[in-house]
């Protein structure tokens, strides 16, 4: 009977590592949209330290911005009149997880509207590297890279 348990859980291990991975990738395309919708679509200060750590480091079209960038750029962008929404996109290229490590290439996408009239439409080309911290995926450092369609 132990021989046969033995044997059932390790034909059966290579199942879960995958559904755990399948599981990670799930939880990073989550975080990477849920971090975008309510950081920079929504402007909410709140969910910044739920999404990124407290070294979080952002490479911008040659800036490198920090949380205190990333709180400001909330700040301006709430006192803009008229608002702005932004809806989001993103189309996942690779996801590569390594431990409690991961980084994500991605397209992303973006939606600019005024009282519901597009205004105009971007393009980034993006990569992310999240740690996973108290199981719970973080973004640590984004790179960005805009796209002239």
């Amino acid at each position: 009977m132990k021989k046969f348990l033995s044997l059932f859980i390790l034909l059966l291990s290579p199942l879960w590592v995958a559904y755990g991975q399948n599981a990670d990738e799930t939880e990073l395309k989550d975080l990477i949209q849920n971090s975008f919708d309510e950081i920079f679509s929504n402007h909410d200060k709140s969910s910044v330290k739920k999404y990124f750590t407290d070294d979080f480091l952002l490479l911008e079209n040659g800036e490198i911005w920090n949380l205190d960038s990333i709180y400001n750029y909330i700040e301006k962008s709430r006192l803009r009149k008229p608002a702005i929404q932004r809806m989001n996109a993103f189309e996942f290229n690779e996801i590569r997880i390594s431990k409690k490590r991961a980084w994500i290439a991605y397209n992303n996408y973006a939606v600019l509207r005024i009282d519901g009239k597009i205004i105009n439409e971007l393009h980034w080309l993006e990569s992310a590297v999240a740690v996973k911290r108290k199981n719970k995926w973080m973004i640590e450092m984004l790179h960005s890279t805009y796209i002239n369609d």
